[in-house]
């Protein structure tokens, strides 16, 4: 066969997988019989589409079955299920959706996005990966996975970085089924645009649940996605944007047990343990949020007095469903260290001792006042042009993100306060529970350890994302309770952009 035809039967295959998996989580979502709005509709088919990749691609993975055949036949039998079980299932009517009058300007605001989101996939397209991280691990893995037709542990990182084999790795799963039927790494990128879009999503869906306008909401999203510091990973093969979107969306659908019908609570904590687990098993830093959330899921419901045993239901449907999608990687670190976060050292457990890693004293917490003293945290959030990669900062964003953030907490701590007040104990809950978790993604990012650079500091802005998404969307949701015209908004989504 001509190689030229080969190649387009790879490209059409490839996409043929990605395509079934979408339609397999479109009908999946149907199954879900709880209101929503259309953001968190999207939402929802997003969690689905990945839990579906990271369930096909470990199970393929460890049956050694990781080629292109089984995958196909795989995929399809998925597709073809999940068609079967929603086709008599209505679409369950949305919570809101976009008003008839603002059609044409939604329209204008998607052909906008394409291109603004062009130069971008282009790039992904066209530019070769060769950054360390991808060379060393993120397409070092799969591409040795691929090789070997199954997932290989610990041996999944580059000599002599032994330490990333044990990271987590769903994202790098993802990327493996993207690149096994090609056998290139064309589409290895083509992830993370459509998440850093979705991650603005999130951030909307998020305004809203905390009493945020729809105006409101639309500029909380458009004030995100423009952020040097989430928008600069649209073209690279890095973790951050499905660690961002799992993260937020796991917040929205854990809040939102507080204040759905109590016949619809564990098909939200499985949707919300699905989230968790996600991020989970895609990195390290994402364990302290979802051990708050793990602990919160069974505490809501007894606090809105359903009892024990609902209790503990809803607490082990979320339980086991961020274990499927997220334990794996844990999992396989224990059965070969004896330490389920290795390399991280964890008490007295097994912990990597040759790395010149700085675990210890490292953190930003640790050394706060050196960095402020040395201009270096200015330089990482602000990105002076000339001082570094100024692409992965906040930007000169970061002056009007700061107020708004402080706006927004002080929003969120006053109006539940209120809600309890006024008896509506379930929606201040709601925003008490988002608050706490704004002040854990900034701790999270506050302790984790950097090598003392000016460079090293500034990558790590990336890790700050989900505070800054919720603090904008509380921020947003404030301006919008001061009955601000709803097209000042858009301009101040401009005026960041």
């Amino acid at each position: 066969m001509d190689i030229s035809l080969t190649l387009a039967l790879a490209y059409v295959g490839q996409i043929g997988v990605i395509v079934m998996l979408l339609v397999a989580a479109w009908h999946a979502v149907r199954l879900f019989s709880f209101q929503r709005s259309q953001a968190e509709h999207f939402l929802m088919v997003t969690i689905m589409f990945l839990a579906m990749s990271v369930g096909l691609g470990t199970g393929l993975g460890l049956l050694r079955l990781l080629y292109p055949l089984p995958l196909f036949l795989t995929t399809t039998s998925l597709c073809l299920g999940c068609w079967w079980m929603g086709r008599k299932k209505q679409p369950y009517p949305f919570r809101e959706t976009v008003p008839s009058e603002n059609i044409r300007l939604f329209g204008i605001g998607v052909t906008m996005a394409g291109v603004l989101a062009f130069p971008f996939l282009v790039r992904t397209l066209l530019v070769v990966p060769v950054d360390w991280d991808s060379l060393t691990y993120h397409l070092f893995k799969a591409a040795r996975w691929i090789q070997e037709g199954r997932i290989i542990h610990p041996l999944g990182g580059a000599y002599p970085y032994h330490h990333l084999s044990f990271y987590p790795a769903n994202n790098e799963l993802i990327i493996t089924l993207f690149m096994l039927v090609l056998r290139n790494d064309l589409l290895a990128e083509v992830l993370n645009l459509p998440l850093i879009a979705l991650t603005a999503v999130a951030t909307a869906a998020l305004c809203r649940q905390v009493g945020g306008t729809r105006a409101a909401a639309w500029g909380a999203g458009l004030l995100i996605v423009t952020t040097p510091a989430l928008l600069s990973w649209g073209a690279t093969a890095y973790v951050e944007p499905m660690l961002d979107v799992t993260l937020l969306t796991a917040l929205l659908f854990t809040t939102r047990l507080i204040v759905v019908e109590p016949n619809q609570i564990r098909q939200v904590s499985l949707l919300a343990g699905l989230a968790t687990g996600l991020a989970v098993g895609t990195k390290f830093s994402a364990l302290p949020c979802a051990a708050f959330l793990g602990i919160g899921v069974g505490i809501f419901v007894l606090f809105r007095g359903l009892g024990w045993l609902p209790a503990v239901k809803t607490w082990v449907t979320f339980l086991c469903s961020a274990l499927l999608t997220g334990s794996v990687w844990y999992g396989m670190n224990a059965w070969v260290t004896g330490n389920p976060f290795y390399p991280v050292p964890v008490g007295s457990l097994p912990a990597i001792t040759h790395s010149p890693f700085p675990w210890e004293g490292s953190s930003l917490w640790a050394s706060f006042g050196e960095m402020w003293r040395l201009g270096w945290l200015w330089e990482a959030w602000i990105g002076i042009p000339g001082a570094g990669p100024s692409r992965m900062a906040i930007g000169w964003k970061a002056g009007l993100l700061v107020p708004l953030i402080l706006s927004g907490f002080v929003y969120l701590l006053g109006s539940g306060m209120t809600l309890f007040r006024q008896g509506r104990r379930e929606e201040g809950m709601v925003r008490f529970v988002i608050l706490l978790a704004a002040g854990l993604f900034l701790y999270t990012y506050l302790i984790l350890p950097f090598y003392r650079n000016p460079g090293w500091l500034q990558a790590n802005v990336r890790f700050l994302l989900p505070f800054l998404c919720v603090g904008t969307a509380a921020g947003t949701a404030a301006l919008s309770r001061v009955r601000i015209d709803g097209r000042w908004f858009l301009i101040l989504a401009l005026v960041g952009m």
